[in-house]
C-alpha cells in the first residue's frame, strides 16, 4: 500500500521569449514492445534535440542528439542503434525510439534543445550567446504482467479539520499494477492540486548527489561531490565539487527539485573575475568559488525551505569527447 499526495511543482522558470520544449507527460508500454516519445522544440528550427534518461534516484544520462538534416544520430556513450533511435517530421518535431521495450528502459525522458534567440549562457571559447531548454520529460512505464485496476481509498478530513481554514485529503492506492502512476483528484468538477511541506523551516536538507551521469569511455575524468550536507534556515551552505582531471574548464551547477527538471544556475572557471548566471539565478544569493584549477564551490547564502534540491556539478572533458557529469 502508498500513500500518494497530489502535489503542483514549478518545472522550469525561463525568461520571457524563451521557448518551450513540449513532451507528453507519460507513456505505458509492454514489454518487448517499440516506444515513441514525442518532443516539439517550440519556436527552435536551427537546432538538434537532445535526449536524456533519468532513472529513479539517478542523475540524467545523455543519450542522442539529431537534428533536421542530418544523415544520422549521434549516441552518448552506453547507447546506440537498433535499440535506440531518433526521426523527426519537421525541424522542429523530433521523437526518440526505444526498440525492443524492456524493464530497464523504465525512467525518465527528457527532450534538451538550445534556444540561441536570448542571452543566458556564455561560453567564455566562443562567446556564443545560448540558452539551454528542457522539456517536461516524458515517464516510460514497461509491464511484463497484465494490469489490474488499483483499490483507491479516499481519506477525508477530521470534523475537527474541517474547522480549519485548510484541510488535506489523503488518497491511497492498494495494488498499483505499475511503479509510476499519476493521481488527478476531482471533486465537484473542480481540480483540486494538493501541496505538502516536505521539510519544516526549522531546518532543511539540501542533497548534494553523487552519481555517474554517463557510463564513459575509459579515461575520462571522474567528477566529485559531497553525497550530502544539511544546513538551517538562514545560514550559508557550500556545496564543494572536484573537477578531476579537468584544469581548463568552468565548473557548471545545475539545482534539480523533486519532480522537476534540472535547471542551470551559475558558471565559473578559475580565470574568470566574476560568475555567470543562468535565468532566475543571481548574486548575493548564488555564487561561486574555487580553491584550486580543479576544485570549485557553489554557494547558497541564507538558505531557504526552496533551496531544497539536488545540486549537480557538471564540466567538459576535452580529451575523450564526452560529458561528464555529477
Amino acid at each position: 500500500m502508498i500513500t500518494i499526495f497530489c502535489a503542483f511543482f514549478t518545472l522550469l522558470t525561463c525568461v520571457s521569449g524563451v521557448t518551450v520544449v513540449t513532451q507528453s507527460p507519460l507513456i505505458t508500454v509492454r514489454k518487448g514492445e517499440k516506444a515513441k516519445l514525442d518532443c516539439n522544440l517550440g519556436t527552435v528550427t536551427s537546432d538538434a534535440a537532445r535526449w536524456y534518461k533519468q532513472t529513479p534516484g539517478g542523475a540524467p544520462q545523455y543519450m542522442l542528439m539529431l537534428g533536421y538534416g542530418w544523415s544520422s544520430v549521434s549516441y552518448g556513450s552506453g547507447f546506440s542503434a537498433p535499440k535506440f533511435t531518433s526521426t523527426h517530421s519537421s525541424k522542429s518535431d523530433y521523437s526518440l525510439i526505444i526498440n525492443n521495450v524492456d524493464v530497464d528502459d523504465f525512467a525518465v525522458y527528457y527532450c534538451k534543445t538550445w534556444d540561441k534567440s536570448v542571452s543566458e549562457y556564455v561560453s567564455h571559447e566562443d562567446v556564443t550567446c545560448i540558452t539551454v531548454v528542457f522539456g517536461q520529460g516524458t515517464k516510460l512505464n514497461v509491464i511484463d504482467f497484465p494490469l489490474t485496476p488499483p483499490v483507491l481509498t479516499l481519506l477525508s478530513p477530521s470534523t475537527e479539520a474541517l474547522k480549519e481554514s485548510k484541510a488535506t485529503l489523503v488518497c491511497l492506492a492498494e495494488d498499483i499494477s505499475v511503479a509510476l502512476v499519476h493521481v488527478t483528484c476531482i471533486i465537484l468538477q473542480h481540480l483540486l492540486i494538493f501541496t505538502h511541506q516536505h521539510q519544516n523551516y526549522k531546518m532543511i536538507t539540501i542533497f548534494c548527489a553523487f552519481f555517474t551521469l554517463l557510463t564513459c569511455v575509459s579515461g575520462v575524468t571522474v567528477v566529485t561531490q559531497s553525497p550530502l550536507i544539511t544546513v538551517r534556515k538562514g545560514e550559508k551552505a557550500e556545496l564543494d565539487c572536484n573537477l578531476g582531471t579537468v584544469t581548463d574548464q568552468s565548473a557548471r551547477w545545475y539545482k534539480q527539485t523533486p519532480g522537476g527538471v534540472p535547471q542551470y544556475m551559475l558558471r565559473f572557471y578559475h580565470d574568470w573575475s566574476s560568475v555567470r548566471y543562468g535565468s532566475g539565478f543571481s548574486a548575493p544569493k548564488f555564487t561561486s568559488t574555487h580553491s584550486s584549477k580543479s576544485d570549485y564551490s557553489l554557494i547558497v547564502n541564507n538558505v531557504d525551505v526552496d533551496d531544497s534540491a539536488v545540486y549537480y556539478c557538471k564540466t567538459w572533458d576535452d580529451s575523450a569527447k564526452e560529458y561528464v557529469s555529477q
